[in-house]
């Protein structure tokens, strides 16, 4: 029940500094009759009596509005691009006013949806008036307010506002929706589907659909002006931006084993973009150049909970041309953590390893394999447990993208050494390390020395290294501090088999969780992790995000929005969508990035917690614009439903050159062990130091 204050607002407000010539009118008084609204303008209305010719089109009972409709004006939103809805409903008069609103959702049931379906209702608002008299769906933290409304492409909504005061006399108040994130109203779009075209014949009987292709949008100087990628129907959509110009669409480079087929790679035809309501359909296929296997696997643990049992994640997608059963490995670092359950068949094969077998996956889409581990009280808290990830089968696609790489590691059975060898068809684009760690100490679980070598190998160029222990293991790291792929060991394994990798597809993936106790139910990562507490990059280096979420309602939740606003420093055209828990849509439009996770049902933590947790990654690469200093600031919105928007923590990166003016030693060489650590390490100085030997 709603009870209006006792004395009346007396003061003057004015919401905008001079009142603008907008287009005054009457709102429509019937759904059907909605007035179409566009975030491309503020517009104006004017108050008045009465409820239309169908007096009954919202259902009291499940509605907020719990009196109805009330000199009400209903307004309709076309979602034209995914983002928010974001609006304020700003009366203009200086008398008492009470304005009270709801959105509906009217995509697949229409007007007549509203009265029978209470879900059609997604946001709404009864509150008492307050000065000042704004409301709507705003982010505000006032009792008028509510949380901005999650929309995807597609959608139809409607607004009811009513005019709860009474106060008919001219009284205007204006729709402000400026500040939404998504585009409303009628733009130009174009939209199309990519496949791969078995046959190769461009008929549509033997299309696949092609999942997480990117598109690109150009302008007439070509040049990238936004980008989205095909869902898992091969299905695309881009919003054309608004005002003149000539518009193309472009295929970004397909990887191999594919390669542009039946139409070109871009769009011969240009779309100008100063009308409304232009869709262009613009299909794109693609064709083998060659029948191979490809799959690439990543490994995600989310964390480790002592005590106690989780759910970490391992992906696996289909890259290549034929589709055949793939199976993986799981190493784990003791017998203190262990899987004991998975969505997938494994078995243990002893020595902490353990192998899974995942079934056929379709041509360019991707397999979720979730795994409930458990983790002994032994381990102590925030201490790391890494585990190595590796597909059994072997890829057999031959790359021959001018920009991939292939390399080998194998053990030369005459001699103590390892050799390093290119056989792709190009140079290293940069240098690469080779680490060694030596004389595995079982004890503690640990390596006593290390070695490391940086080389830049040419096509079909080889490089030796040494091994001094026969307990050993490689590592072998790019030039930005990625971990390409964990190489032969003689560690707890007898086997010295030749290992390859193709830095462009992953077979192997090591990666490490932390054990905890209680969390956050929404949390983001930064990958790398940075150095020191203000999680200190440099300038170049790639980073990848991964939102974690949770649901602690009561009640299972159908939907999960995550938005990201990116961070200025932060290269929006550079995103690749990557790893999740569930499956996802992916949408961006400049600096905001999208992951719409539909029919997720997520159950509540306290019935099932393994199941109630989900989680998404995401690549993103620094602007080479960038200043000398900077810090990168980012933080995600997690919508569960219709419910108000939960945000992760604020993750920091600082980016700044090393401190000038210092001092002192212009050179010091040491030696440092082991390397890589996550522990302990030992500085030897190899020299005198100020007359004195430093250890």
């Amino acid at each position: 029940m709603k009870f209006l204050q006792k004395l009346w607002i007396v003061l003057f407000f004015i919401a905008v500094s001079a009142k603008a010539n907008y287009a005054q009118q009457i709102g429509a008084k019937d759904c059907l009759e909605a007035i179409q609204l566009s975030n491309d303008n503020i517009s104006s209305f004017i108050n008045s009596p009465g409820e239309g010719i169908y007096t009954n089109e919202i259902n009291p009972a499940a509605s907020c509005l719990s009196t109805g409709e009330q000199n009400s004006a209903w307004f309709k939103f076309n979602v034209a691009s995914s983002g928010l809805l974001f609006f304020n409903l700003i009366p203009q008069c200086t008398n008492f006013v009470d304005l009270d609103w709801a959105v509906y959702d009217i995509t697949n049931g229409g007007c007549e949806a509203i009265a029978t379906n209470y879900l059609t209702e997604v946001s709404c608002n009864f509150s008492s008036n307050t000065f000042p008299p704004i409301t709507g769906a705003n982010g505000g933290d006032g009792a008028q307010d509510e949380p901005p409304i999650v929309v995807s492409d597609g959608m139809t909504l409607v607004l009811l506002v009513n005019n709860f005061s009474g106060n008919i006399e001219n009284c205007e108040y204006l729709i402000d929706l400026s500040n939404s994130t998504a585009q409303l109203g009628n733009f130009n779009k174009i939209s199309g589907t990519v496949n791969y075209d078995i046959n190769d014949v461009c008929d549509d009987e033997f299309q696949v659909p092609v999942h997480n292709q990117r598109i690109d949008l150009l302008n007439e100087n070509n040049e990238i002006i936004g980008t989205t990628y095909s869902n898992e129907d091969g299905n695309y959509n881009i919003t054309i931006p608004s005002g003149p110009g000539l518009i193309s669409v472009k295929i970004a480079d397909a990887l191999e084993p594919f390669e542009p087929s039946c139409f070109p790679s871009q769009s011969a035809a240009f779309f100008t973009s100063d009308s409304l309501l232009s869709i262009n359909n613009v299909d794109f296929a693609l064709r083998a150049a060659q029948i191979c296997t490809q799959y690439d696997f990543e490994y995600t643990p989310l964390f480790f909970k002592r005590c106690s049992t989780n759910v970490n994640f391992a992906r696996i997608a289909n890259r290549g041309t034929t589709s055949s059963p793939i199976d993986f490995t799981l190493t784990y670092p003791s017998d203190q953590v262990y899987p004991i359950s998975a969505s997938i068949p494994f078995e243990n094969l002893g020595s902490n390893k353990y192998l899974f077998h995942a079934p056929a996956i379709e041509i360019n889409q991707e397999l979720i394999v979730s795994i409930q581990d458990t983790t002994t009280c032994q381990y102590p808290f925030n201490s790391l447990i890494c585990v190595e990830g590796e597909l059994v089968n072997t890829n057999n696609c031959i790359n021959e993208n001018e920009n991939a790489l292939k390399i080998a590691l194998f053990k030369d059975p005459n001699s103590n050494q390892i050799v390093v060898k290119n056989f792709g068809e190009t140079a290293m684009p940069n240098f690469y390390t080779l680490y060694i760690n030596n004389d595995y100490y079982f004890v503690n679980n640990s390596f006593q020395t290390s070695n490391s070598y940086s080389f830049l190998l040419q096509a079909n160029e080889s490089f030796v290294a040494n091994v001094f222990s026969q307990n050993w293991i490689s590592t072998l790291i790019d030039s930005e501090g990625n971990n390409e792929s964990l190489f032969i060991s003689n560690v707890g394994n007898a086997a010295n088999a030749d290992t390859s990798v193709y830095l462009n597809i992953q077979s192997f993936d090591s990666e490490c969780g932390q054990v905890v106790g209680p969390f956050n139910a929404i949390e983001k990562q930064g990958l790398p992790e940075g150095f020191g507490e203000l999680n200190r990059i440099e300038r170049d280096q790639n980073i990848k995000y991964r939102i974690r979420f949770q649901n602690t309602n009561n009640t299972v939740i159908n939907n999960v929005t995550v938005l990201d606003f990116l961070s200025e420093y932060l290269d929006y055209l550079t995103v690749i969508p990557g790893a999740s828990s569930h499956p996802y849509t992916f949408t961006s439009q400049e600096n905001i990035i999208e992951f719409r996770f539909n029919n997720i049902n997520l159950p509540p933590s306290t019935i099932n917690e393994q199941a109630s947790i989900g989680f998404v990654e995401f690549q993103i690469k620094q602007r080479p614009t960038n200043p000398i200093s900077y810090t990168i600031e980012n933080q995600a919105s997690v919508y569960f439903d219709y419910n108000s928007p939960e945000y992760t923590p604020i993750h920091l990166y600082s980016i700044y050159p090393a401190p000038l003016g210092l001092e002192g030693v212009n050179e010091l060489k040491m030696n440092l062990s082991p390397n890589p650590s996550t522990g302990l390490i030992s500085l030897n100085f190899t020299e005198k130091w100020q007359g004195i030997q430093k250890t």
